[in-house]
C-alpha cells in the first residue's frame, strides 16, 4: 500500500492520502482483479437493465441511479487502466478514522441510501 500523505496537523479531520485499493470495499477479494472488474460490469450491465425497464421513474429515482452508475463506472475504468482503485479521501473524526475512499466510493453509497430510502418512503417524497 502506497501512502502520500497531505495534511497540516496530526488532528486534521481530512487529509488527502494516495492509496492503491486492489480490493473492494474493506479488502474483499483483495488482489483479484480480473473478478472485481468481472462484477463491476455486470453490476453495470444489470442497473442499465433496470433502469431500462423502470417505466414510472422520477427525478430521485433518475439521481440516484446515475450516481450509482457514475460510482461504479468511476471504480471500473480505475480497476481496469491501473489495476487498482486510487482511494485518497482520509476522514478523522471524533477520533474515528474511516477507511480510505475516493469520490466513486461516497457516490455509491450515496445511490444506495436514496434508493433504500426511496423504497421504503415512497409517495412521501413524491408529489
Amino acid at each position: 500500500m502506497n501512502n502520500l500523505r497531505f495534511s497540516t496537523s496530526e488532528n486534521s479531520i481530512l487529509e488527502l492520502t494516495f492509496v492503491k485499493n486492489t480490493g473492494a470495499a474493506f479488502s474483499l477479494f483483495e488482489n483479484n482483479t480480473l473478478l472485481l472488474i468481472l462484477i463491476g460490469v455486470v453490476a453495470t450491465v444489470g442497473i442499465i437493465i433496470y433502469i431500462y425497464k423502470l417505466i414510472d421513474m422520477d427525478d430521485i429515482d433518475i439521481f440516484s441511479y446515475s450516481l450509482l452508475l457514475g460510482g461504479i463506472l468511476g471504480n471500473l475504468l480505475d480497476r481496469i487502466m491501473h489495476g487498482y482503485v486510487i482511494d485518497y479521501i482520509s476522514l478523522n473524526i471524533f477520533g474515528y478514522h474511516f477507511p480510505i475512499f475516493n469520490f466513486a466510493d461516497m457516490c455509491i453509497v450515496i445511490s444506495v441510501i436514496l434508493i433504500f430510502i426511496s423504497a421504503f418512503k415512497g409517495d412521501l417524497w413524491r408529489e
